[in-house]
């Protein structure tokens, strides 16, 4: 297994900002750390879930480092809480679309409502 103490990645999309996240392990324990601005509130961020998801390309690490990390994760319910949330995202966001057309129909019948 190659050495995880530190290592830094980013995302593949090169439209998105060039936000490094880098890990580091303590021992056991990692820790993923992100320079944009949700990253840097200690809050999560795309560039961490994209290197969560195996979604990242090394930046300062190798491609062994990255393979490294995500099979130690694989082994946690990481993965899993990760795909979760991509698909509540993307739930959400049908919801949300659903929610502005049932208004657009509404607002439409309240503008054409005839009382006899």
């Amino acid at each position: 297994m190659s050495d995880l103490t530190h290592s830094s990645f980013r995302e593949q999309d090169g439209a998105r900002s060039c936000d490094k996240v880098s890990v580091d392990r303590i021992h056991n324990r990692f820790q993923l750390r992100c320079g944009c601005e949700v990253g840097r509130q200690r809050r999560l961020c795309s560039h961490k879930l994209g290197v969560v998801l195996g979604e990242a390309a090394p930046f300062a690490g190798s491609r062994e480092q990255l393979t490294s990390l995500l099979e130690i994760i694989s082994l946690t319910p990481i993965p899993d809480a990760a795909r979760q949330l991509v698909h509540l995202k993307a739930e959400r966001e049908f919801l949300n679309q659903e929610i502005e057309n049932q208004v657009e129909f509404l607002n439409a019948l309240l503008e054409d409502v005839e009382v006899s």
